[in-house]
């Protein structure tokens, strides 16, 4: 591959990246309500209940000045899409009849209802009725949420993000807890096995998800986020990606008024109570900065919207191994590091006619996370993640009941991580020392993305078909073990008299620089039918490809040529593609009283997820480069001697010469996880302000990520006489559809919305989640040749219960809080040591022993790992050690309202996090050999306090 530097694209692609598609985006006005907007729609009538076709409707957003006018068709309908949240005023007219005009808020992704039923001129006069969006949503058989301003305005959120908010909503919880890989990530929906290919985030229309981590790249400072809506389990054809949830969150737009905040908040270590597990308190000092300014630049026309924020976290990692482990006293301690993230978001929205309006959005990201830690430790590394978003629309009227919606987005985003040091890595059942693995790495991508929607509104037929195509190229500069990796399964001092000491593998691999590309398709088609005045059949249809799923063109050329000779064992030349990705959707909504305030609904639905390009360039890099994977005791008994395990050669030489690689690949029938989810519920209007929802969920994914060793014999041990099939190469991982999942769940929601501020929401959600694979694609099945990983997944969370609230008090103070509590999740667990020979010991574990233990037949668990322990001459384990800890918490905040004149305000704000000074412990070895085995070596946050203010105008 030839030589490229970092720094040609680490910091020079951001004026070639924006240029030219800048300039396409100028010429061909994109867009963005199509996906995440809201539509307004319903049936004018005489008094006699007629339908009145040719009446003329009016949409006014009454903050922008917009008007939609349509008229009503041969039923009387209408039906206004893509709107931008905001309240709207309706107006009927109609000649020989009284005017009707109606108030309405519209929420993000829902489509209100606005019927009307005009009277004879003579006999009545217009009537203005004021309204909310509905409480019961009967156009859809989706279970969702939605999270409106004046809660991201009032409640307290530590991080102020959009995502841990969404933790208030059912099947929703925290993640850092939880045994799975969190990077990134903040918050789970569901119990699929990956949660990365669970859900995805959509800002303004287009994904802004990380194509390494899978998780969102942008974070939107909460001021600039009007509301967002999660889709649980159930969503339209329109939307795909993901297999059980969408986060669809839309941005603010200026208005016809100035306005703006400004704020401030900040933390000090003064004001936290000492974390369970810490000696004293660790060093904290934050403070976050921040303001939105908003208004027109053409009254009716033209408004401007922008937002930034700083935020500067000066904090510490504890570190708190076990007496009982051997590393603790060399690495124990607070270690401090800062985190940083800088953000801009801004937005113009030009409406050209009464037909035709544009909206441009442009979104920046700049975080800088170290994780704190022991330089020598090989976790110790520093995240940065720089992002680029922008979004256009045009959303054009082609004709009183045809709208086309088209939009262009880009995505550059630059992910690298650096590691501490540089050391050789040494990784032991309690302890890693050295480089880290993976560090560093660089995964500069872009993305380039074409969308277009064209909606049919007819009598009985609301229709949607549209298509999507990406462009997405992505790099990747590797640095995996560049300077070498030793693997024990035992705590003891390196003897080179005692093979017990010894390592059991060796690894080590040249770095390198690679490219990936592919092109994502999508087609779509979404009818909401009307059967009846009172039942909604929602059908869809959606279909995805991704062209260079199986980079079929880089293993053609890698199987022609002679240094991996045999390769075609594993891989072949004719792999084709995963095309069978037809996803059927279908949805069932009844009105028994037809007044719109209960709803009984079901659906059933076929969701398919994205690819990562990081699986891709994982393999291109473990394949072209130099890698190697050592086992022979002879060779690794020369511990720490890299020169003498290679004997005596350069790694380069050290293949090129014969000694066995080993690879990583793509399976030949890779394809793309799948989901299969039911659901069946009611939503019930209690009062004008409350409404019940309660829905049944049954998920079935499959076709979950995994990694297996293909290149083993069929049976018994790998030696000299039972040797690997193919000798040339050693292990030889392949990515691989080998998992699958159930999650089950009943989930309820009470929410009450009162004008203003005041508002509650309780939502709980019972749930069993089940995993037969592994919870990460690169995870090896354990015993290879006999797999058996049926257990609880490690992000089961069976009770799941959340009530947030806001509410005013005299003298112009509010009060807002949120409560949560929370099961924790089973704890993963391994034998630490190869048990079936097959010179690996990941996941290992003995027979009938699932793969996550604390939940379901605990003693049974316990006895089985004490009997391996006690065969490895270890003491038992107590059952304490299985026990799960839940997440308590209960976060508040008291706000005092300054008003100022000509309407300004200042709020100041004191808040207090985890103010019951719960404990909740996790992590701890899951080697069973380890002498710290299952004890806990971390504890969430003790309680914390933040103070601030903001300034409104």
């Amino acid at each position: 591959m030839p030589s490229v530097s970092r720094f040609a694209y680490v910091r020079t692609p951001v004026v070639r990246t924006f240029v030219a598609p800048l300039a396409v985006l100028i010429v061909c006005s994109a867009s963005a309500w199509a996906q995440g907007g809201a539509s307004v729609g319903g049936v004018v009538k005489d008094q006699s209940g007629a339908a009145l076709p040719g009446t003329t409707v009016t949409v006014l957003n009454t903050g922008t000045g917009a008007a939609q006018t349509l008229v009503a068709g041969p039923s009387g309908n209408y039906l206004a899409v893509n709107l931008q949240p905001g309240q709207y005023q309706v107006t009927a007219e109609l000649s020989g009849f009284g005017a009707g005009k109606k108030t309405v808020t519209l929420n993000v992704g829902v489509e209100s209802t606005v019927d009307f039923s005009l009277g004879v001129a003579a006999l009545s006069e217009s009537v203005t009725v004021t309204g909310e969006s509905p409480l019961v949503e009967v156009t859809t058989a989706t279970p969702l949420s939605v999270v409106n301003g004046e809660q991201l305005a009032s409640l307290p959120v530590l991080d102020r993000n959009f995502l841990v908010v969404a933790q208030i909503l059912p099947s929703a919880a925290p993640m850092s807890n939880l045994a799975v890989s969190t990077r990134f990530a903040v918050t789970k929906f569901g119990g699929v096995a990956d949660q990365r290919n669970g859900y995805t985030t959509i800002i303004d229309g287009t994904t802004v998800d990380d194509a390494t981590w899978g998780s969102p790249v942008i974070n939107m400072t909460q001021d600039a986020v009007q509301e967002f809506k999660v889709f649980r389990n159930q969503f339209d054809a329109q939307f795909g990606s993901a297999l059980n949830a969408v986060v669809n969150v839309v941005s603010k737009s200026g208005t016809n008024q100035f306005g703006g905040t400004g704020y401030y908040f900040g933390r000090d270590k003064n004001l936290n109570a000492k974390n369970a597990l810490a000696t004293s308190v660790p060093p904290f000092q934050q403070y976050r900065l921040g303001g939105t300014f908003s208004g027109p630049i053409a009254m009716n026309k033209t408004h401007l919207f922008a937002a930034v924020e700083y935020l500067n976290i000066d904090k510490a990692n504890i570190v708190a191994l076990p007496a009982t482990n051997p590393f603790a006293a060399q690495q124990n301690g607070n270690y401090p590091f800062t985190v940083t993230e800088k953000i801009f978001d801004t937005k113009l929205d030009h409406r050209f006619n009464g037909k035709n309006s544009l909206m441009v959005r442009y979104a920046y990201d700049n975080q800088l996370t170290p994780s704190g830690g022991p330089v020598n430790a090989s976790g110790t590394i520093t995240d940065y993640s720089r992002s680029h978003s922008v979004v256009a629309e045009d959303n054009w009227i082609v004709s009183q009941n045809k709208v086309n919606t088209f939009r262009y987005a880009l995505l550059y985003h630059n992910l690298y991580t650096l590691p501490a040091n540089f050391d050789l890595a040494i990784g032991r059942p309690s302890y890693s020392v050295g480089q880290n693995g993976v560090a560093p790495q660089y995964f500069p991508r872009t993305n380039n993305s074409f969308f277009d929607t064209f909606y049919i509104n007819t009598a009985k037929h609301d229709i949607k078909i549209g298509g999507e195509l990406t462009l997405a190229s992505s790099n990747f500069e590797a640095h995996f073990t560049e300077h070498g990796s030793f693997s024990f399964t035992t705590d003891l001092p390196f003897n080179v008299s005692d093979s017990r000491t010894w390592p059991q593998s060796f690894t080590m691999q040249t770095p390198g620089f690679y490219n990936y590309k592919s092109k994502q398709i999508a087609g779509f088609i979404q009818d909401d039918w009307r059967l009846h005045d009172r039942v909604r059949l929602n059908l869809g249809l959606r279909y995805d490809i991704d062209t260079n799923l199986r980079n079929n063109d880089f293993y053609t050329l890698l199987l022609a040529n002679p240094l991996y000779k045999g390769l075609d064992y594993f891989v072949s030349s004719d792999r084709g593609n995963d095309t069978n990705n037809v996803q059927p959707r279908v949805g069932l909504t009844w009105d028994p009283r037809g007044n719109g305030k209960l709803v009984v609904r079901g659906g059933f639905g076929h969701y398919v997820t994205r690819n990562r390009p990081w699986f891709d360039e994982t393999a291109m890099d473990k394949a072209l480069g130099s890698a190697v994977r050592i086992t022979d005791p002879v060779a690794l008994s020369r511990f720490p001697d890299i020169n003498g395990v290679l004997n005596g050669k350069s790694l380069a030489d050290y293949v090129a010469q014969g000694g066995v690689r080993s690879l990583y690949l793509i399976d030949n029938s890779y394809q793309l996880p799948f989901a299969l989810n039911t659901t069946g519920g009611f939503g019930l209007q209690l009062n004008n302000v409350t409404s019940l929802d309660v829905d049944v969920v049954h998920g079935y994914a499959g076709d979950q990520l995994g990694t297996t060793d293909k290149n083993l014999p069929a049976s018994g041990p790998v030696t000299a006489a039972n040797p690997r099939p193919r000798p040339q190469f050693s292990q030889v991982g392949v990515m691989v559809n080998n998992g699958r999942s159930w999650y089950d769940a009943v989930e309820i929601q009470l929410r009450t919305r009162v004008r203003g501020t005041d508002s509650l929401q309780i939502s709980y959600t019972y749930s069993k989640s089940i995993l037969d694979g592994v919870t990460f694609y690169s995870t090896y099945s354990g015993t290879d040749r006999t797999p058996d990983n049926y257990s609880y997944n490690a992000t089961d969370t069976p009770h799941n219960l959340s009530i947030a609230a806001s509410t005013s008090l005299p003298l112009k103070f509010q009060l807002s809080g949120v409560f949560r509590a929370i099961s924790g999740g089973p704890r993963p667990v391994s034998a630490g040591v190869d048990l079936d020979g097959d010179l690996n010991t990941s996941n290992d574990r003995p027979a009938g022993l699932p793969q996550t233990v604390g939940r379901g037949d605990v003693p049974s668990q316990l006895a089985i790992i004490n009997a391996f322990r006690t065969s490895r001459g270890l003491g038992a384990v107590d059952m304490s050690l299985l026990n799960i800890d839940p997440v308590i918490d209960l976060d508040l905040r008291l706000t005092k309202v300054i008003s100022l004149p000509h309407n300004r305000r200042f709020e100041i704000f004191l808040e207090g996090y985890n103010l019951t000074n719960h404990t909740t412990l996790y992590g701890g070895a899951s080697a069973m050999t380890s002498s710290s085995f299952l004890i806990r070596t971390s504890a969430l946050d003790a309680r914390q306090t933040q103070w601030g203010g903001r300034f409104v105008f």
